[in-house]
């Protein structure tokens, strides 16, 4: 029963499109610290890149038949999870983060 339940969560994200959400945004912000220099960016403003990012891409995947609108919509929720519980720490822990 848990192994059946662990296959079902595994095939309902896609570890390829929580990636590409996580580092594009990121990419997205760091750029806009480094041409705003003086003004810090707002949490809201970061969320709402990610839901762009998140959007873009997966539109891109849907159009391109690699992910479907379930998947997609699952696995953008545990990309922004995954940012604020994962990938920010191990971002600080290599110093790469892009606030100042």
């Amino acid at each position: 029963m848990e192994e059946q339940l662990v296959l079902n969560v595994i095939s309902s994200i896609s570890v390829i499109y929580i990636l590409s959400v996580n580092v594009l945004t990121y990419e997205i912000i760091k750029l806009i610290e480094i041409i705003n220099k003086a003004k810090k960016l707002s949490k809201l403003f970061k969320m709402i890149i990610a839901f762009i990012s998140g959007i873009i891409i997966a539109i891109i995947k849907i159009c391109t038949k690699t992910l479907t609108i379930d998947v997609a919509i699952y696995s953008f929720i545990i990309s922004l999870l995954s940012w604020d519980y994962i990938f920010k720490h191990v971002v600080k822990k290599l110093n790469k983060d892009y606030k100042k």
